[in-house]
């Protein structure tokens, strides 16, 4: 049974915790709540579509396409890092993650076909001038899409293209090398 003096006690760490919040800066809560992942689905030619989502809108747009047998799970660590510096997007393919898994009598699970249901949803989300970050089977859906806007400028830094193989470079946000690897 709590007494009054009890429950004031009692209610006194809570009062001060949403003090706290309300005083904390507008910078650093706007800050993490651009950071923070978001979840949802898209409802594109009948199929859920799951993405996960992250950063502030206006930041430059980096479009995370993964491999096989994985799904978008496979960047959890990594959007939280980028989110930062960009507006993130990682989606889950028809068949794969927490996507719709039609049948293959019901879905036609070609690059070609794949590739126009990630290109609507970005076209949804708002991503119309992004980089692409892909890999093994994402990399025939991006160059799909890459493909079906001819009027994008894709290379938009010309020193990229001068990596030697079996070297890469990694590049920060404002295009600055971070490390050169030779």
């Amino acid at each position: 049974m709590f007494t009054p003096f009890a429950l004031a006690l009692t209610l006194l760490p809570v009062q001060q915790q949403a003090a706290d919040a309300v005083a904390a800066p507008k910078a650093q809560v706007a800050a993490e709540a651009s950071t923070a992942v978001r979840y949802a689905t898209e409802t594109i030619e009948g199929l859920d579509i799951f993405y996960r989502e992250a950063g502030k809108r206006g930041a430059p747009q980096l479009v995370l396409l993964h491999g096989f047998p994985t799904s978008s799970h496979m960047f959890r660590d990594l959007i939280p890092k980028l989110a930062e510096d960009f507006h993130i997007i990682a989606p889950d393919y028809p068949g794969y993650g927490l996507s719709s898994m039609p049948s293959v009598d019901e879905f036609d699970y070609s690059f070609k076909n794949i590739a126009s249901i990630v290109d609507t949803l970005l076209e949804k989300r708002g991503f119309d001038s992004y980089s692409l970050y892909l890999m093994d089977y994402g990399a025939p859906i991006g160059f799909r899409i890459a493909e079906t806007h001819p009027e994008r400028d894709w290379i938009r830094h010309p020193e990229r293209q001068r990596v030697r193989r079996g070297s890469a470079r990694i590049l920060g946000p404002d295009q600055s090398v971070l490390e050169d690897r030779r």
